[in-house]
Parts: C-alpha cells; structure tokens; sequence
C-alpha cells in the first residue's frame, strides 16, 4: 500500500542504487502545448518504475507489481499500470523539464531512461497587410506574427522559397516584407513554423496588391476649376440676359412704331 512517505523513502532508495543504473541515453520529446502528451516506458512487465522530474530525483509517479499497482504525486498526470507509461493530460511551457524514469525488472535489475521535454505555444496564424512602402509600380507586403519559441518566418512564391527570417527569443513580434509586381499571377505564402508545427497564410494576387487607381487632383486644383466654372457661368448667364434684353427693348419699338407711337425707327 502507499503511503504519504513513499516519495521521501523512493528518494534514499535510488541515492543507493543510482551507481548501478543502466542508462539508456537522453530522448528529447517536442509537443504543443495543451496537447496530452504521452511518455512510453517501452517495457510490459516490470517489478517497479518510477518518474521523475529535473535533476533532483523529485518521484512525481510510479507504479509496484503490488495492489494499488500505480499512483501520481502531481495533478493533470496519468500512469498506465500494464506499461508503465506516463501521460500529462494538462500540458503548459511550466512543465518543459528534463523526466527520468527508472525501471526495475523481476530480476530487480535497474534501468534508466531520461526524456528532455519541450512544450512549444500554439502557433498564431501570421498577419499580411500591404506596406506603407508600396507604390504604383511595386506592391510590398509585410507578413507578421507573435511568437513565444524559436520561430521561422518564411515568405513562398507559388512554390519557390523567398526569404526567411528566424528568431529565437522568445516573447517576440517577427515581421519580414516581400515585393511583388502588380501584374504576377502566383499566389503567394507566409509560413511561420518551429520544429513541431507550423502555420500558412495564403494570399491571392488580388486581395492586397491591386493596381493604383488614377491620380486624383489636388483639392486646391479642383476648388480653382470650380471657380472658373462658377465665373464662366456667370459670364454665359450675363451675356444672355443681355442679348434678351436688347431683343425685347427692340420688339418693344417696333410694337410703338407700327401702331403709331411716337417713338422712333426701331433701328435708330
């Protein structure tokens, strides 16, 4: 049966075996963070393992060919009691750490393997505007991302490599432009990808680079035509008035003469 000692006694105990481990070497285990992760003992029988993390043999599970045959020390940890395996079902970055698993066959023979695990963000999907650097001739396209790992940033044409960027500060903003002609025809992609996972933002020709529309005038330009539009106006309207005038006050001395005025030839 366990006990709340068990942890504190397992630790004397493999300070006294440690000489005689046999170890099987270091594997590294990269895996996204959120996802269950499972570590294999690649054994299916055994007399005792026992998991540990980092450096100081601290047992956060293990399992006895004895009855309850297996228990964790640590929330969010499964064993399974036919293999030994240890799976996380809660993953976070807090629980990338170096893990040793001891196995004790039948013949209470040791074993040592050791796992370095990496849990890596999620990656976010890279942005893409169109730059402030972008003209009528060349259109200029910045792909961005947030990143907490090592991260690559790549730009693709169609199916040809660009450029990347790497970066491996974590808690970091990547951006990297790439300039294409107005008239290509290939669809372009960023791609922002670390040693496990990665993630694309495809872009048409038509969704950011489109060609510039006609130059519009200036406003002091089009405040001035519309003036002399205004003055022509009222020239033209003058000019007519004018004209109606003269007409009438001609129609007008015709009317008095042929009916007897006293005015004088129209034509006078």
């Amino acid at each position: 049966m366990f006990t709340g000692k068990e942890p504190l006694f397992l630790l004397s105990w493999i300070g006294i075996v440690h000489q005689g481990l046999l170890v099987a070497g270091t594997e590294e285990v990269k895996a996204v963070r959120g996802n269950p992760l499972t570590l294999p003992s690649g054994v299916k029988e055994y007399s005792r393992i026992n998991w540990m993390k980092g450096h100081k043999y601290f047992i956060i599970a293990q399992c006895r060919d004895e009855s309850p045959p297996c228990k964790t020390f640590r929330d969010g940890l499964q064993i399974d009691s036919q293999t030994g395996s240890l799976t996380f079902i809660n993953t976070s970055s807090q629980l990338s750490s170096l893990y040793k698993l001891q196995i004790i066959n039948k013949t209470l023979r040791a074993s040592n393997k050791e796992f370095t695990v990496i849990f890596y963000d999620p990656l976010p999907v890279p942005i893409v505007h169109k730059s402030e650097n972008s003209s009528c001739s060349q259109c200029v396209l910045l792909c961005s991302a947030n990143v907490t790992n090592e991260t690559t940033l790549s730009w693709y044409k169609g199916n040809h490599f660009l450029s990347s960027i790497n970066v491996s500060d974590p808690n970091n903003s990547i951006s990297l432009p790439v300039k294409g002609n107005y008239e290509d025809i290939n669809e372009y992609r960023c791609v922002v990808n670390n040693s496990i996972s990665n993630q694309t933002k495809h872009l048409g020709r038509s969704e950011l680079c489109q060609s510039c529309a006609v130059t519009g005038l200036n406003p002091g330009y089009i405040g001035l035509i519309c003036l002399l539009l205004l003055i022509a106006g009222v020239v033209i309207y003058c000019r007519c008035w004018k004209s109606n005038w003269n007409k009438t006050g001609k129609n007008e001395a015709a009317y008095r003469y042929q009916n007897g005025g006293t005015g004088g030839s129209p034509d006078e």
